[in-house]
């Protein structure tokens, strides 16, 4: 089976290292966003297991991040100890979510690089899902030096809202109130 790199086989040495530091970055992006999809889940669903009424039915966690960040926000405007957290949970949350695009490109685009006179250009490729089952083709160029500075970004953004969630898990106890179902 092929690797991701063997269609640049032609390249030179220099060339490699730099769509290599792309595919590490593109990983980053992807990781980081991850980290934060899962802990807006948790916290969401954590948050709804300690704070809801008995008589109350779960929400329902929704799949998209942006859905899951609304259903958060939702619920934590109704929890008074949520108070002294939610400006900055909104406010880091916001600024994730003004990558999601990038995001998206990075975990499900494809990526071909061309040499200009001032480095190298990565284009991703990626069908969007149009209205009536319609697919159009869509493409992002980034450079790599763009790519490092995003990729920088979007995980400093990622470690403060890992520590403040960290910090509400722990003032609130809800770190132990998981309920881990199966693989």
């Amino acid at each position: 089976m092929a690797s991701h790199t063997d269609q640049y086989e032609h390249v030179d040495i220099g060339t490699q290292a730099e769509i290599n530091n792309m595919f590490a970055l593109r990983g980053r992006i992807i990781t980081s966003y991850s980290q934060i999809e899962f802990l807006v889940g948790d916290l969401f669903r954590l948050l709804q297991r300690s704070y809801n009424k008995a008589d109350e039915d779960e929400v329902p966690l929704p799949y998209r991040i942006e859905g899951r960040i609304r259903s958060l926000t939702r619920l934590c405007s109704n929890i008074s100890d949520m108070d002294p957290y939610r400006t900055k949970l909104k406010n880091g949350l916001d600024e994730i979510l003004e990558f999601s695009e990038l995001r998206n490109y990075m975990a499900h685009g494809y990526v071909d690089v061309d040499k200009y006179l001032d480095g190298y250009k990565f284009r991703f490729l990626m069908y969007k899902f149009l209205p009536k089952g319609e697919v159009e083709l869509h493409k992002m160029d980034v450079q790599l030096d763009k790519l490092q500075r995003t990729s920088d970004v979007i995980n400093e953004c990622t470690e403060r809202l890992m520590e403040l969630v960290r910090e509400i898990y722990i003032t609130l106890g809800l770190q132990d109130n998981r309920d881990v179902g199966k693989s």
